[in-house]
């Protein structure tokens, strides 16, 4: 990634996290002017915090939110784009990033199906009483068709996907091998978080997690390119180590690495700063608004109310969002390898469809 790039890229990051730290801010602008003044001095007593926390004092209170969240997602997103940079020259991780953006109609289009699941289990707790396990079972199962779509040989191999496609069975054994790497990271970072929660540790036992969860990271990224490789391979069981450790090189490892870190930390920058400045405002400020309205006898503004219930979704189910997203955008990896060659050792089967290897000109 070039620095240039990189340089507007971390700008362009800041101003994000910016803006919406001033949501708050325009939300109350329009009200009338006790209720202006209530909600700008709840404000205010944020930045004072923020500056007492810090140990700025010669830093202004208005002032501070806004530099202190440009300040760090510039710095954030400047160092994740070096290390990106140096992971990653061949700047394969940007290529695949850029040919992921291009499969979200179909992720849009999978979406409205994954709504309708979780309206129809909403509808059957309510009608039958089933307790919320309908609401739960019918989204999840769905969820379950992701990878079928997001991870579809063909689609990957070409460079300008299809705005919808279909998914396709890509064989028992990279079927069984990549949920069971899905279940088994799960039940490792749930355990690792109750671990870490039951412990409380201080700074030097916070080190060693950070440690450990880095440690898992790179475990996880070896076991990533085995399965991803496998299952785009479609590969057999008598063939699937074979195919797996065609990819367990530095030349496939370092441009995934990059399109992993990419992608994750892509979604942080867009997720978080929404979901925070929401769930402050739900927290410490709407509700005292909420009380000066009703003391006053008036209704609260309808784009109050929206902008509550919207906060209070995106932060109940950011987490969802998020891995949906993630696993879909994960199509980046499979890109990456792609793009590096560790699909091209042995042909790929889609469907009765056969890419064949170019002859040899030996």
């Amino acid at each position: 990634m070039e620095l240039r790039r990189i340089v507007v890229i971390a700008l362009l990051a800041g101003l994000w996290a910016a803006a919406w730290t001033a949501a708050p801010y325009l939300l109350y602008l329009p009200l009338d002017t006790q209720v202006r003044a209530s909600a700008m001095e709840l404000l205010q007593i944020i930045g004072i915090g923020l500056v007492r926390v810090l140990h700025l004092p010669w830093m202004n209170a208005w002032i501070a939110p806004f530099l202190l969240v440009f300040v760090v997602a510039v710095a954030m997103t400047a160092a994740i784009g070096l290390l990106v940079r140096a992971l990653d020259r061949a700047q394969i991780s940007r290529r695949a990033a850029a040919w992921s953006l291009r499969t979200i109609p179909c992720l849009l289009i999978w979406s409205g199906g994954l709504s309708l699941c979780l309206s129809v289990g909403v509808w059957l707790d309510g009608t039958m009483g089933t307790d919320g396990y309908a609401g739960l079972l019918f989204p999840l199962m769905y969820l379950l068709s992701l990878p079928f779509f997001s991870l579809r040989t063909d689609i990957v191999a070409t460079d300008r996907p299809p705005l919808v496609w279909s998914p396709a069975w890509p064989g028992s054994a990279a079927a069984v091998i990549g949920f069971a790497a899905i279940v088994v990271s799960m039940l490792v970072s749930i355990v690792l978080s109750e671990v870490e929660r039951m412990s409380q540790p201080r700074l030097p036992g916070q080190i060693l997690f950070l440690g450990v969860d880095l440690l898992l990271w790179a475990v996880g990224l070896l076991v990533g390119a085995c399965v991803l490789t496998a299952w785009l391979k479609r590969s057999r069981w008598g063939s699937l180590w074979n195919d797996m450790k065609g990819s367990l090189n530095a030349h496939h490892l370092f441009p995934l690495a990059a399109s992993d870190i990419v992608v994750s930390f892509g979604l942080l920058i867009l997720v978080a700063p929404p979901v925070l400045v929401g769930a402050i405002n739900n927290i410490f400020i709407a509700p005292q608004i909420n009380e000066l309205f009703e003391a006053k006898g008036l209704a609260l503004p309808a784009y109050l109310s929206y902008y509550a219930a919207a906060s209070r979704w995106l932060t109940s189910w950011w987490w969802l969002c998020s891995i949906v997203i993630g696993l879909w955008l994960g199509g980046a990896m499979a890109r990456s390898l792609k793009l590096t060659g560790a699909l091209d050792e042995r042909r790929v089967r889609e469907g009765s469809a056969v890419i064949q290897p170019p002859p040899s000109r030996d």
